[in-house]
């Protein structure tokens, strides 16, 4: 037992567990403080939440859906063939598209090069197409196969294109690249633009080149070699010779142009 010296007051039960009114109220104010931020956060929270539903709503709703394919830049890949290629239907939600798969999916059709493929809101999905050039035709067992400047198989015709055909190398086969057609195809390119409609075929064999005139006889340029000068002679020739019975016009050295004629021709 604790011993309590005589004279001092000892405090009650009720005293004894009193709370300074000062901190009391602290307490009460620190304890509001915090319920209000909470209940800031709550509303908070609870706003951002409703939002995201509403945009949500907003993006599955059918306002949103794709209705309409917009194809630019097509020419010889059909607007079917390409929106088929993107992978996307009527009904898909415009916001949840992957655009650049759908991009590279076109890019794998054969004509086309490259393919951008965007949304336009509300309803529309819209996609621009840059195709390849056809530069020449190979004659093959199935028809003619169209090719680029790559040699790149573009697609197949039954009937002969308006094209140079190139001879002496193996038929490509559909989506291949032609080989030993970089040395023809690097003619073409060279070709100037006022002799290319007059140039009909063009051969390469043993790496040896020869042009097949339109009008009849051929232009031997040997290699595929100092190309700009060999062309600047040719355009010279086609300009200010008469090439009536030409049999074989002799570029293979470029400032040295020789005519051979059919001596029995009239």
């Amino acid at each position: 037992m604790t011993a309590v010296r005589p004279g001092r007051k000892v405090p009650s039960r009720s005293e004894a567990g009193a709370i300074d009114p000062r901190i009391s109220a602290r307490i009460e104010s620190v304890t509001r403080d915090r319920r209000r931020r909470w209940l800031g956060i709550a509303a908070v929270v609870a706003t951002l939440l409703a939002l995201a539903a509403a945009a949500y709503g907003v993006v599955q709703s059918q306002f949103l859906d794709v209705d309409h394919f917009d194809v630019e830049g097509a020419g010889h890949t059909s607007t079917s063939d390409i929106v088929a290629a993107t992978g996307v239907v009527r009904g898909d939600q415009l916001a949840f598209i992957d655009t650049a798969a759908a991009s590279r999916r076109v890019e794998a059709l054969p004509w086309v090069a490259e393919a951008k493929v965007d949304r336009s809101y509300p309803a529309t999905l819209t996609i621009d197409v840059a195709e390849y050039t056809a530069a020449a035709a190979i004659e093959t067992a199935e028809g003619w196969a169209v090719i680029d400047q790559a040699g790149h198989v573009l697609e197949f015709s039954e009937a002969q294109p308006q094209l140079i055909v190139l001879g002496g190398m193996d038929a490509p086969q559909p989506g291949s690249v032609a080989t030993g057609a970089s040395g023809a195809l690097s003619v073409v390119d060279a070709l100037p633009a006022a002799v290319g409609p007059r140039i009909g075929r063009i051969d390469v064999v043993d790496s040896k080149v020869t042009l097949g005139l339109v009008a009849g006889g051929v232009v031997s340029l040997g290699r595929a070699v100092d190309l700009d000068a060999k062309m600047e002679g040719l355009e010279t020739v086609l300009e200010q010779v008469d090439l009536r019975c030409l049999i074989e016009l002799d570029l293979r050295v470029a400032t040295y142009p020789v005519l051979t004629r059919d001596q029995t021709c009239n």
